[in-house]
Order: structure tokens, then C-alpha cells, then sequence
């Protein structure tokens, strides 16, 4: 059995993207949060399943649970980043980009006694026009990303990229792209392994996913949140397609992901790259 890749995004229930009700950034340490309950129920069932996984923190979460990232630590999982203040990178100039990177690798050390090495872009927002967040992760340290979102995607999307792993050269440099996997159905790339396609497609759908990837040898790489293990958190205003994405079958998050772990092998991403073989 192959081993795939587990991975959690970790923010609050109020940091949904691209809302005109999301709530600015001074807001939010005055909002209730979950990210603590859900991130009590990720880290009891990856230690039930002695899986490993990357955390990509948002460094004003890091900042606000030093204990959670010293918990992740603590249990083998590896610390990434996902920004520090939660914005589409094409959105930022660079120069806003690299403070809010530099920002977020601070307080995420100071907080788990880690340097992360890995990132994560919100909303996979790092399309083709921004290929010089590449050079800037190298500059500040990141070796390995995992932004990208290989088809049309409501924040980003590169719909030409490689569905395996590569390598992206940036001067004397390479950059690990770990990107989102896809299930190629018909000729049509799909996703089932996270966020809201995870909860919307029945559980046989994803095993067939991760089927798949293991004949075409390559790893299934899971993403979900904190808010996704807590059914009953808070809502924000939004339309009401915007709701279906955002809040359709919470409650099948939890026991999808108990059976995922039962029949298929997850790890970090870090770990899953030392596994394999040298080139």
C-alpha cells in the first residue's frame, strides 16, 4: 500500500475567503473560536491512526495557540506556513507578500521552536502571474510549496499544471511543488480530497480517488480544517450557493476521514519526500 499525504490548513471558522462578510483582520481576536476543538479531534485521530500530517499554521493563529503548534511538534507533525494574515497572494504586491511570509515564519518558530520549511498559499491563490512568490519562498527559506490547484479554482487555479509532483527551478534553486490532487474522470480532472469537494462526494467516489493515484503512483494529498471537525460552528452571511460550498455534510467530515485513515497509509509531506527513492 502506497502512502499518501495528509495535510490541515489551520484557521478559524471566520476566515473563509473572498466574502464581503469576512471580518477584518483587528476583528478577530474579539470573535469566538473553534479552532481549539477542532484541532483536539484532528490531533486524537491522527494519533489513533499513527499518522503524521503538515500543519500549514496561519501565523496569527500560531501567534494567538502557541501551545497547538507546540502540541503538533510534540506528536511528529510537521509546521508549515499559510501566511500570517490570510490574504490571496494575487492580491499582494510582492513586497506585501514577503513581510507577510517573514511575519509568519517568526511567530511561527517562536511558537513551536521550528523554522517551517513548507507553505501553503490561502485559496491556492498563486496562479501563473505570480511567479515571483516562487523566488521570494526560496529567498525566505521555504523549500517545499504546496499552492497550487491544477484546474479552474474560485481563488487561483494553474489548470496546465502537473497533477505529480515537480520540481520548479527558480535561478540556482528548485522549489518542491507538492500540488493539490486530482481524480481524472472521463478526461476531466476532479477533486474529492479536501475542503468541500471531500464533503460533498460520497465516500466511494474518494477511495476510488486515492485507487487511482496509487496506480498512477503518485500521493493523494489530503487538505481540510479545523472548522470542518466542528459541524456546529458559527456561520458567516453569505449567498446561498456560497453556504452549500461552504457548510454542506460537516458532519460527514469526521467519519469519512476515520474510514480514509483505516484503509490507506498518510504522512507529512516532508516525510512522505525522505520515503522516496533518490533520483
Amino acid at each position: 500500500m502506497s502512502t499518501h499525504i495528509m495535510t490541515i490548513d489551520v484557521e478559524d471558522w471566520f476566515h473563509i475567503l473572498g466574502l464581503d462578510t469576512t471580518p477584518e483582520t483587528d476583528a478577530w481576536a474579539h470573535l469566538p473560536a473553534i479552532l481549539p476543538e477542532g484541532m483536539d479531534v484532528i490531533l486524537d485521530l491522527f494519533r489513533k491512526h499513527d499518522a503524521k500530517a503538515t500543519f500549514f499554521w496561519l501565523g496569527w493563529a500560531a501567534e494567538k495557540y502557541p501551545d497547538y503548534v507546540q502540541r503538533c511538534v510534540d506528536a511528529g507533525h510537521e509546521i508549515g506556513v499559510h501566511s500570517y494574515a490570510h490574504r490571496m497572494v494575487h492580491t499582494m504586491t510582492p513586497e506585501a507578500f514577503r513581510a507577510d511570509l517573514r511575519r509568519a515564519i517568526r511567530v511561527i518558530t517562536e511558537a513551536g521552536g521550528v523554522v517551517p520549511t513548507a507553505y501553503r498559499a490561502p485559496g491556492f491563490s498563486i496562479t501563473e502571474q505570480e511567479p515571483w512568490a516562487y523566488e521570494i519562498l526560496l529567498e525566505e527559506g521555504i523549500e517545499i510549496d504546496s499552492s497550487v490547484f491544477p484546474m479552474a479554482h474560485g481563488h487561483g487555479g494553474q489548470a496546465s499544471s502537473s497533477l505529480a509532483p515537480y520540481g520548479i527551478a527558480c535561478a540556482d534553486q528548485t522549489l518542491q511543488e507538492i500540488p493539490i490532487s486530482l481524480t481524472t474522470v472521463l478526461g476531466r480532472r476532479l477533486c474529492m480530497c479536501g475542503g468541500g469537494y471531500f464533503r460533498l462526494f460520497p465516500y466511494p467516489m474518494i477511495r476510488y480517488s486515492f485507487q487511482q493515484f496509487e496506480r498512477e503512483n503518485r500521493p493523494g494529498i489530503v487538505y481540510m480544517h479545523p472548522r470542518e471537525f466542528v459541524p456546529d460552528h458559527p456561520r458567516l452571511p453569505m449567498s446561498a450557493v456560497r453556504r452549500f460550498k461552504s457548510y454542506v455534510n460537516l458532519d460527514t467530515v469526521l467519519p469519512k476521514m476515520d474510514r480514509l485513515m483505516q484503509e490507506f497509509s498518510f504522512t507529512s509531506i516532508a516525510d512522505y519526500l525522505r520515503l522516496q527513492p533518490a533520483a
